[in-house]
């Protein structure tokens, strides 16, 4: 995370925006403290705190590269989950809007489809409508509508497993996904070719976050 404008190219980007890139790895504090505002200093202490709820899954769980934003892509999204299933981590990107074109829905990939998950953002927001609890089936067919507009926003949504779908959900009940029943077993896994086109590669354990800075800022919190 460090300063804005940025000392390169002059652009300016939120604080909350440079901690969500920073936070898709090894999350570090590279910025000028010394300049930073009290709100700076809150924003900080919050989103530390939900990289360490998450950090294991970023770190050491699956990647998968749900849009690229190779080839002047205005958007880009990536999704981290865990090895055990239980928590994925979507974070969003939108380098400026076109037009009031809406974000691209966004469909997760890796998740149990006979689960549920329950959505919490710690950034941004999702669509009106969209459910706080749904199936793995539904977060990967059905998807998730973003309400990101403008230049350098951004979204951070965290999705906990939250208990089996068994005897809870039929076919048609919202959060429900249309051939609950049919989805193949290969939707919860994980490989190079994945079946959904999305590239997915396994995390190797990374540094944890920069503890010095950390320190230096007092919002050490317990892990």
């Amino acid at each position: 995370v460090t300063d804005s404008p940025n000392w390169l190219n002059r652009r300016s980007t939120s604080l909350e925006y440079r901690f969500l890139s920073s936070m898709q790895g090894s999350l570090g504090l590279g910025a000028n403290l010394s300049r930073w505002s009290d709100t700076d200093f809150e924003v900080a202490g919050r989103l530390i705190g939900e990289y360490k709820k998450i950090r294991s899954t970023v770190q050491r769980g699956k990647l998968y590269r749900l849009i690229s934003p190779r080839n002047g892509s205005r958007y880009s999204a990536t999704e981290s989950v865990s090895d055990d299933g239980r928590q994925a981590m979507l974070f969003a990107f939108l380098h400026s809007s076109t037009l009031g074109s809406a974000y691209p829905r966004i469909q997760l990939r890796g998740l149990d489809p006979g689960a549920r998950y329950r959505m919490r953002a710690i950034a941004g927001k999702a669509q009106t409508g969209t459910p706080e609890e749904a199936s793995g089936a539904y977060w990967m067919s059905r998807g998730l509508d973003l309400d990101l507009r403008g230049d350098f926003q951004a979204a951070g949504i965290v999705f906990e497993r939250a208990g089996s779908m068994s005897g809870l959900m039929k076919p048609g009940h919202p959060g429900s996904a249309p051939g609950l029943h049919a989805m193949p077993a290969t939707w919860a896994a994980c490989s190079r070719h994945d079946p959904h086109g999305a590239e997915c590669l396994p995390r190797q354990p990374g540094a944890a976050p920069t503890q010095s800075a950390i320190r230096r800022l007092s919002l050490e919190q317990p892990s």
